[in-house]
């Protein structure tokens, strides 16, 4: 602006002399100047802006994800992880489980941003007969896949399994509780009353 303004002036008052055509190429240089100026700011503006704005109204830088965990985890607060992470990302970030943390979430399960995750204690998980609340992304593991998670799944859900009564289904549970977890499908042949035979039959439909 400043340039086309020196330019008006030149020409207005006979310090030297413009023609039409003088005139209209230093306005067209003036306005690829003023583009040019443009682009550089909005360049400048989308660099700084480099994320996405989550459902509560947070920036989320590009690759990243916001998540909340809470409940009986050491240190439950919002953690920013990168994409594709897991539970067991999360439950490491915040400092593991607390000693009366129930064990049912799947760990290999993958975040969204924006999930809300609740830890309950063994007590809720109880009281609850072993459904999981606050946590809509996990219930719907099993459906989705068609397999029976052995990880989460209460014992209603793996009394299911062929050859699985109540005492095998509660035992399923208590292993998993005492020992954090089942890290691979075939640990549940560590459970008492589950031998090869009946882990053949069942295998192909369970999932960790």
């Amino acid at each position: 602006m400043r340039f086309f303004g020196v330019l008006i002036l030149v020409c207005a008052f006979g310090l030297t002399s413009c023609s039409k055509s003088e005139v209209s190429t230093k306005l067209e240089q003036v306005e690829t100047y003023r583009k040019s100026d443009n682009n550089k700011k909005s360049l400048s503006d989308n660099e700084k802006v480099a994320g996405s704005i989550n459902e509560t109204g947070e920036l989320v830088p590009n690759g990243k994800i916001m998540v909340y965990i809470y409940g009986e985890i050491k240190k439950p607060d919002v953690y920013t992880l990168d994409e594709g992470a897991r539970i067991c990302d999360l439950v490491d970030m915040a400092g593991g489980y607390t000693k009366k943390a129930a064990i049912y979430l799947n760990l290999a399960a993958r975040l969204n941003d924006g999930d809300q995750i609740k830890v309950l204690s063994k007590e809720e998980y109880k009281n609850n007969n072993g459904q999981i609340i606050d946590d809509k992304q996990f219930e719907n593991v099993e459906e989705h896949s068609g397999k029976i998670n052995i990880n989460s799944a209460d014992a209603n859900k793996l009394m299911e399994l062929s050859g699985i009564g109540q005492s095998k289904a509660n035992a399923i549970v208590e292993y998993r509780e005492s020992n954090g977890g089942f890290k691979s499908i075939s640990d549940i042949k560590n459970v008492s009353g589950i031998g090869e035979a009946l882990y053949e039959r069942i295998k192909e439909k369970i999932e960790i």
